[in-house]
């Protein structure tokens, strides 16, 4: 009995290894993406398909102050061939703002700033649709890296990006900066 028991813990130890290696990053990162995508409300805007792509990255950060909590989700897609097809698929697909989102609360604060913003190589657009600033999503093109960036912000708590003496696009950035990892 004692044989047995330890040839099948070796087996396991084994085989466990053998599983996962034959699985690529993205395969296992993607079942965890497919449930955030749902647990903070992301599903009508990031996108649930990849195809034709040669990386795939996501990164899930949680932050947490007192009892306040801040999800943010960013997907980095990387294509070769099929950037420019995939681009002009987008634009078809997503609506975005067109102007400034002022504060219904606070008078000359802003939920969303600029609709528009260079980061880190990265045009972005702010997508149209969300409950600013609580819950919102942002696409950004580069076209050096033939990237595409998906950046979606969940925070119940969140009432506004910029004060009225802030610049607006450089508070927008500082937004960017301080919850996504881009």
């Amino acid at each position: 009995m004692k044989r047995i028991k330890y040839f099948f813990a070796v087996t396991v130890f084994l085989l466990i290894p053998l599983i996962f290696s034959s699985c690529s990053s993205w395969t296992v990162i993607r079942y965890i993406y497919e449930s955030d995508r749902v647990k903070y409300k992301a599903e009508d805007f990031l996108p649930t398909g990849f195809a034709s792509y040669d990386k795939v990255s996501y990164d899930h950060n949680k932050r947490i102050l007192l009892w306040f909590v801040t999800d943010t989700m960013t997907v980095k897609v990387k294509y070769d061939d099929f950037y420019i097809a995939k681009k002009h698929e987008i634009e078809e697909i997503y609506d975005y703002l067109t102007e400034p989102v002022e504060s219904d609360m606070l008078k000359g604060h802003y939920t969303v700033p600029v609709t528009e913003f260079e980061y880190k190589g990265f045009h972005f657009r702010v997508a149209d649709g969300g409950d600013y600033p609580k819950e919102f999503g942002m696409v950004g093109y580069n076209d050096e890296t033939k990237e595409i960036a998906y950046l979606w912000f969940h925070d119940p708590d969140q009432d506004i990006i910029a004060e009225p003496d802030d610049d607006k696009e450089t508070a927008m950035i500082e937004f960017v900066e301080q919850n996504f990892d881009l």
